[in-house]
C-alpha cells in the first residue's frame, strides 16, 4: 500500500523505508502478521468496540498499526507495537508476568462485576511492560536514526505521558480516544518528566491535574462510530487484501 511520508526529503524516507522493510522481513520470519492499515484506528481485536492506533496481539500473532495520520504519529506507535513484539519473541520476564488488560477491558466498557484486585494488578504489570517496551523503542529510534521524526527527549516525554496515564486511567475508569490519546497532545507532554527516572507507581498532584485536561476534550465517539461500523467488518485475520495486509 501506499505510505504517506509527508515533508521528508529522500534519504530520511529511505531511513523510514529501511525500519519498515526490516520489520516486514523479521515479521514474516517469525510467523507473525503484519497488519497495516490506512484509518485513523484499529479494532483491538476481531468484534472489538475500542479503537487504537496499534497493537501487538501474541494469540494471534498480529502486529498492527493504522497510519491514517501523520507519519509523526503513526511511525512511533508501529515502533513502539514493534517493540512488543521483540518482548514477546525473547519472552523477557516482563511480557510473560504481565497479566494482560482483560479484566480492565471489562471493567472500563462498564461491567462492574470485575475483581478489583486483579484490574489493580493488570494495570501494575501493564506499567511494567510498557516501561520496558518504551526503552526498547528509544533505542530502535536510536538506531534506525529516526531522530528527525520524533527526539529522543520528546518521545520520552510522550512515552510517560502513555505509561503515568495508566495510574489516571485507574482513578478515572476511562481510556483515551482516538484523536486524543495523552502522548499527542501537547500541554500533556510538555509536563512530563524527560527520562525514565520516574516513580511510575502513583501520580503527583500536579501530574493529575495535568491528566485531568482529557475530561475537557469534545466527544469523538460519534464521528468514529460509523467509520468503526464499516471498517469492523474488515478486520478479518483470515483477510488477503493487498492494501491492509503487508
Amino acid at each position: 500500500m501506499d505510505i504517506d511520508y509527508g515533508k521528508y526529503d529522500t534519504e530520511q524516507v529511505q531511513k523510514i523505508k529501511n525500519f519498515i522493510d526490516d520489520l516486514k522481513s523479521y515479521t514474516k520470519q517469525n510467523g507473525i502478521r503484519l497488519l497495516i492499515v490506512n484509518k485513523p484506528g484499529v479494532p483491538y481485536a476481531v468484534g472489538s468496540g475500542m479503537l487504537v492506533n496499534g497493537y501487538f496481539d501474541d494469540v494471534t500473532s498480529t502486529l498492527a498499526c493504522a497510519i491514517g495520520k501523520d507519519i509523526t504519529q503513526w511511525l512511533p506507535v508501529l515502533i513502539h507495537e514493534s517493540s512488543h513484539m521483540d518482548q514477546f519473541i525473547e519472552q523477557v520476564s516482563s511480557w510473560t508476568e504481565n497479566l494482560d488488560l482483560k479484566e480492565t477491558d471489562k471493567w472500563l466498557e462498564g461491567d462492574d462485576n470485575v475483581d478489583m484486585e486483579r484490574v489493580s494488578n493488570e494495570i501494575k504489570t501493564g506499567i511494567q511492560v510498557e516501561l520496558d517496551c518504551e526503552k526498547r523503542t528509544v533505542e530502535k529510534i536510536k538506531k534506525w536514526e529516526l531522530e528527525f521524526v520524533v527526539s529522543i527527549n520528546e518521545y520520552i516525554q510522550k512515552a510517560n505521558a502513555y505509561i503515568l496515564f495508566y495510574n489516571w486511567m485507574r482513578e478515572n475508569r476511562k481510556w483515551y480516544e482516538i484523536g486524543y490519546e495523552p502522548y499527542n497532545i501537547p500541554d500533556i507532554v510538555s509536563q512530563m518528566p524527560n527520562s525514565f527516572d520516574t516513580d511510575y507507581s502513583k501520580l503527583t498532584d500536579e501530574l493529575k491535574q495535568v491528566f485531568d485536561k482529557l475530561k475537557t476534550l469534545p466527544n469523538k465517539s460519534n464521528e468514529l462510530k460509523e467509520e468503526l461500523k464499516r471498517f469492523k467488518s474488515l478486520i478479518n485475520y483470515n483477510l488477503k487484501q493487498e492494501n491492509i495486509l503487508l
